[in-house]
């Protein structure tokens, strides 16, 4: 299920950048510059736009649907969750580490206006898939001047 919390866009000043994404690749595990603890890691993310709408595939395998959560909050798609850590195996001497586990979070500015309540999120063979559709615009009409006027006058 996506949750879409309606409230004021997020800041415009606050738009991801490129060097942003330089630095979260820097930062993120298996980083120049990855802290050492264990903490909050950044699933790999495809985000694309079609005809259809906006389209975000990030790579969560490993996991129940249950532990991840989506919600659309003003511009941004807001996707986090917890991966379990990989087994009853007591203390463990590791040689290669590079899954993450533990909570996990992502943000996604949205670039265009989208209908949260027609959203879409599938969860299948590790990838979850959340299909954005583009908001309509409502048409208006032009109403005669003349007409207004007939109306207010009876």
């Amino acid at each position: 299920m996506i949750v879409v919390r309606r409230g004021r866009p997020r800041d415009p000043g606050r738009r991801t950048t490129e060097i942003d994404d330089v630095l979260r690749a820097l930062l993120a595990p298996g980083g120049a510059v990855a802290p050492q603890r264990h903490g909050r890691w950044r699933p790999p993310l495809e985000v694309y736009e079609t005809e259809i709408g906006f389209i975000v595939n990030a790579e969560v395998g490993g996991m129940e649907r249950e532990l991840i959560d989506v919600v659309i909050e003003g511009d941004v798609l807001v996707i986090t969750g917890t991966r379990p850590d990989g087994g009853p195996y007591g203390r463990r001497m590791y040689h290669e580490a590079r899954i993450p586990y533990g909570e996990f979070g992502a943000e996604v500015v949205l670039p265009f206006a989208v209908d949260g309540d027609s959203a879409e999120a599938t969860y299948d063979g590790g990838i979850l898939r959340v299909v954005l559709p583009r908001l309509r615009g409502r048409t208006i009409v032009p109403r005669s001047a003349h007409a207004t006027r007939d109306t207010e006058s009876k």
